[in-house]
């Protein structure tokens, strides 16, 4: 019998800050097009320029409570039979608080809302884009929410193991379910810019608000309420049976064979519930006593840049009540208790699948290997509802679709006298989307006191999986205690890689800006990938207990995407990346210091219009992390670890880098942890 107990609490803070999509700034003389951005102003005369739309810049602060909990237990009745059973339990609570103030220039199709200073507009020299400028009359909106979550899984399994001789069995049943709810509450606080600076010149832009006292109550007012909860919940069935038969000569040295079947469902009932109401009337921040104070954190961004500071926010004191939040501003709208019913929907997946293999070897040649085959039978079906992008109307949706896949795969080896081996492989692999890639529905997000800022998510339910074929070529060297070094070469021909697409959309008489995955086009994945591996055994006593890793390795990668149409880098992938690894091991302690380093990437395509589609680039950056261990005795061992310590700056820019997107910064993490064996 084993038991485990684990509980972890987490304290963490992001700060975040968006310099919105560009915006074509086009010369007035020219009549716009109905669909034309709607920044109708001569930013510099006889030229269009292209600006950034908004900063929204944002703090979150949070606390992660995960408490797990695992039963196994085994019983071997003979010498050839186990059986076991175990049940795993796993709940991770969190509580976010999230201040976010928004300032967006808005304009209309006759003229403009917002105006801005003729002398501080500069431009990146040589580019249309915009460097620097100050706009007039920005409305300012500041949300304050709490943002709470619950994740829990729970799993029972069963199995046994039969082995006599040459032949051996094995398999399991398993059932898990899951849950997820979402609960989102808070304010939204409404004011005006009289001067927004936004500066795009350092790496990451700086923003500033002049003409107002952003600590004074009277310049706000109270805009909405919100309220939305979304729960999620999963369930699987799996069960699975193996074999393995020995054989005691001859050039066949195993044949392995096994069943699994899998039933997966997803549903998101009742839907999100969305409650947002309006204040009614005008309810200024002043008449509020008690309910806002200025924002109150350490420097944004770590202080790498100037940003809005001083402005006022909700406490939050009554968000986690939101029958109480309403009452406070007179709202009698009762709290909604289900979502729309055209946005639910359930997923299901059917999976079968039987495999053989069998290993081989050749001991005069010193080659062995294995040879197998896997065929995998699925039936997917997708029942919901799903907004129609070009006219924004909600139509029904049944997707019952089922597809085979027969997946071979090798790989040999051989090895020399000394300590080089050489490798090869080649496969056939297929991976299914997420049920979230694949849900029907849309969730938006409108912002009532800023449009521009209206957002909006949604799966894609005729997702292809992504599959692939694989070959890699690796030369290894193990030269005795952690010596070891290796080289692999490896390609890859991939159909359906799954890629993000942004792109203003039409709801409900509104336009929002959507995020949707889709399948791009079969494309070629190839690099290289050298690592090594040492410790410092000649030298004495304690210090031979040092040692390092490092690994690099190089992808180039090419797909066409229809969106850009253009060969693109896939998504997410970098074409350099590297890791630096320090180790200690040295009787009771262990040590590690590893930093991690990746090139730049792209990390979706995005549409404006005006300026078409274009990649959105996440810069490089790097990472570093440390862990240090004692064990105290053979029950007791004490860690310490930490997290981001350099405290890293991520950037992303929209096609150009001077068109900034994203700055954000996740903060150094230290832990502290306590492991006992009773």
């Amino acid at each position: 019998m084993l038991l485990n107990v684990v509980l972890q609490n987490r304290a963490w803070r992001e700060d975040i800050k968006g310099s919105g999509t560009p915006m074509r700034c086009r010369v007035p003389s020219i009549p716009p097009a109905p669909t034309d951005p709607t920044c109708n102003v001569d930013l510099v005369p006889g030229q269009a320029t292209e600006a950034p739309s908004s900063t929204s810049e944002s703090t979150n602060f949070g606390r992660r409570r995960r408490s797990a909990a695992s039963l196994m237990l085994g019983w071997r009745p003979s010498a050839a039979l186990e059986i076991y059973g175990e049940a795993h339990f796993a709940e991770l609570r969190t509580k976010q608080d999230t201040q976010q103030i928004n300032v967006v220039p808005t304009f209309n199709s006759t003229g403009t809302a917002s105006g801005f200073d003729p002398a501080s507009v500069t431009l990146f020299p040589g580019t249309n884009d915009v460097q620097h400028i100050t706009w007039t009359n920005a409305p300012i909106s500041v949300l304050s929410f709490a943002r709470d979550t619950v994740d829990r899984t729970r799993q029972f399994a069963t199995g046994a193991i039969w082995s006599d001789g040459p032949l051996s069995l094995s398999g399991d049943l398993s059932h898990t379910r899951s849950f997820n709810n979402l609960f989102f509450s808070g304010t939204t606080l409404a004011a005006n810019a009289p001067r927004f600076t936004h500066d795009l010149s350092g790496t990451v832009p700086s923003t500033a608000i002049a003409g107002t006292d952003l600590a004074d109550p009277a310049n706000y007012r109270y805009a909405t309420v919100n309220y939305r909860v979304r729960p999620l919940r999963g369930s699987l069935l799996a069960a699975r049976l193996d074999g393995e038969w020995q054989l005691e000569s001859g050039t066949l040295d195993r044949v392995m064979f096994g069943w699994r079947q899998t039933r997966r469902e997803a549903n998101n009932a009742s839907n999100l519930i969305f409650g947002d109401v309006a204040v009614p009337g005008t309810v200024s921040a002043a008449s509020m006593q008690g309910r806002t104070q200025t924002y109150p954190y350490g420097p944004f961004l770590n202080g790498r840049t100037t940003s809005i500071d001083g402005y006022l926010i909700d406490t939050l004191a009554d968000a986690r009540d939101p029958a109480a939040l309403r009452a406070a501003f007179g709202i009698t709208t009762p709290l909604p208790t289900e979502g729309s019913p055209l946005g639910v929907w359930r997923i299901r997946e059917q999976t079968d699948a039987v495999y053989a293999q069998a290993g081989w070897k050749l001991p005069v040649h010193r080659l062995d290997g294995e040879v197998g085959m896997r065929v995998v039978h699925t039936r997917s079906m997708v029942d919901g509802n799903q907004a129609v992008p070009s006219t924004g109307a909600i139509e029904p949706i049944a997707i019952d679709a089922t597809t085979t896949d027969w997946l071979p795969s090798a790989n040999m080896r051989w090895r020399t006298d000394g300590p080089l081996q050489l490798r090869a492989a080649a496969s056939r692999t297929i991976t299914r989307p997420d049920f979230n890639q694949l849900s029907p529905s849309i969730t938006l997000t409108p912002n009532s006191v800023n449009p521009l800022l209206n957002q909006g998510t949604s799966g894609n339910p005729t997702l292809r999986p992504l599959r692939a074929t694989n070959v890699d070529l690796a030369a290894e060297g193990n030269f005795g205690r952690g010596h070891a070094a290796s080289l692999t070469l490896f390609w890859k021909r991939v159909d359906g890689f799954i890629a993000t697409q942004t792109q203003d959309e039409e709801h409900d008489g509104a336009t929002y800006r959507v995020s949707r995955p889709y399948n791009a086009d079969t494309g070629n994945v190839r690099g290289v990938e050298v690592a090594y591996q040492r410790f410092l055994d000649f030298l004495p006593g304690a210090w031979r207990g040092l040692g390092l890793q490092v690994n690099a390795t190089y992808v180039d990668s090419s797909v066409y995407d229809r969106v850009l149409q253009a060969n693109i880098q896939m998504q997410n992938l970098s074409r350099k990346s590297m890791n630096l690894i320090g180790l200690y091991e040295y009787g009771d302690w262990s040590a590690r210091l590893a930093w991690n380093w990746r090139s730049r990437f792209i990390s979706r395509t995005t549409s404006v219009v005006g300026l078409g589609a274009f990649p959105a680039y996440t810069k490089a950056y790097g990472w570093l992390d440390a862990s240090l261990r004692w064990r105290m005795n053979d029950r007791v061992a004490w860690s310490i670890d930490g997290g981001n310590l350099l405290g890293t700056v991520r950037r992303s820019y929209f096609g150009v880098e001077t068109r900034p997107e994203n700055a954000w910064v996740n903060d150094r993490q230290i832990g502290i942890s306590l492991s006992v064996q009773i």
